[in-house]
């Protein structure tokens, strides 16, 4: 039997963040089941002959269109559209190919800002499954009027980065000076939250609890973060890292002693993380990390080797990192279980329950071989 799925997306590798690692992963790790085909306007240098490259939605609608015979052939056959904006050429595909349609949605797509994304997001109602990456999303698909029947989510629990693993420390060290904490983000949006772990960083950085806070990441709020840092008098405790290479991310978490991420949910910017990757890959660091206690961040924490805290308690903040410094036999125990969590992690479980939950069936068995553009 002729197993085949066309993927439509925006984002794919070799583009970096959590939604083109998930969509490439679920591809590569589920090949020998599906013969994959991929449409997608992310650039790059590498050629595949799986991955059909183009720019803008009219590229995406043309280069789709195109593999309409190739899907044809197939006797069990799929369409996946990994974004709901694409979800409409997705369904004019699958009807003249007579082949379903599952989307794999994630988050803040989910919160419609305009009239035509309440639009695109109707396309939903016509598919065949609906999958997201946490219960909180899940939620919002519902409040959308997704049949709860058609619905499912699956976390992104992936194999961690290279320089990720590399920092791998399996207990907590102990600290003569302050302890150093790391939080890794892109510095674009308010609901990101950074401000109140700097805030709790130049609190605890007074007696000396807190050495160092390194912040890795960059974006457009770079400028007005150094600028509240240097308000607080945080100067030499708050570290703005910026975009950093392999080894220099693995040396940094390697240094770290505990992991932040302080995302909120917030209702002015209709922003929220959809999952929180980064919660898994600091915990797969070895570190205990504190993890804002809002939407599909409380998905990707597991109790074992995090703690949630209210996003906007600053002294809640102060006291949970005081008592991580602090408890070296309970900050080592967590970050054992954050040890243990990393190196148990593996992208082709996940992968193949993604595939599962979109084609709403169990996996299929491998196929022989991959058909050859």
């Amino acid at each position: 039997m002729t197993r085949r799925a066309l993927l439509l997306t925006v984002d794919y590798a070799p583009q970096t963040g959590g939604q083109p690692l998930l969509v490439s992963s679920i591809v590569d790790a589920t090949a020998d089941l599906v013969d994959w085909r991929v449409v997608t306007a992310a650039p790059s240098d590498e050629h595949d002959e799986h991955v059909v490259r183009t720019s803008g939605l009219l590229g995406i609608l043309r280069a789709t269109w195109a593999q309409r015979h190739w899907l044809a052939e197939a006797d069990d056959r799929l369409i996946v559209s990994g974004h709901v904006y694409l979800g409409w050429v997705a369904h004019l595909v699958g009807l003249v190919t007579r082949t379903k349609v599952s989307t794999l949605c994630y988050g803040r797509e989910l919160v419609p800002a305009r009239l035509h994304q309440r639009v695109a997001l109707r396309s939903m109602r016509h598919d065949h499954r609906v999958i997201t990456i946490s219960a909180h999303s899940e939620r919002l698909l519902h409040r959308l009027g997704i049949d709860p029947e058609r619905t499912g989510w699956v976390g992104c629990e992936l194999t961690p980065p290279a320089p990720v693993a590399a920092s791998l420390k399996a207990t907590a060290r102990p600290r003569t000076d302050g302890a150093r904490l790391v939080a890794i983000t892109r510095l674009a949006e308010g609901y990101k939250n950074l401000e109140v772990v700097i805030r709790a960083a130049a609190i605890l950085a007074a007696d000396g609890t807190v050495d160092r806070l390194t912040i890795v990441g960059d974006g457009p709020r770079r400028g007005a973060l150094a600028a509240r840092i240097e308000q607080l008098g945080a100067g030499d405790t708050v570290v703005l890292a910026g975009r950093l290479d392999d080894q220099e991310m693995a040396d940094v978490l390697a240094d770290a002693d505990i992991g932040l991420f302080p995302s909120r949910d917030s209702i002015a910017e209709g922003g929220f993380e959809g999952f929180g990757i980064v919660v898994q890959e600091l915990a797969t660091a070895g570190l205990p990390v504190v993890v804002g206690d809002a939407a599909g961040a409380t998905d990707a924490a597991h109790p074992e080797w995090s703690r949630l805290v209210d996003p906007d308690d600053l002294r809640q903040w102060v006291e949970t990192i005081d008592e991580l410094v602090s408890d070296t036999t309970q900050r080592a125990a967590l970050a054992t279980a954050a040890a243990d969590f990393g190196r148990a992690l593996d992208t082709v479980p996940t992968a193949r329950a993604f595939l599962d939950e979109l084609r709403g069936a169990p996996t299929p068995a491998p196929i022989s071989q991959r058909t050859v553009i």
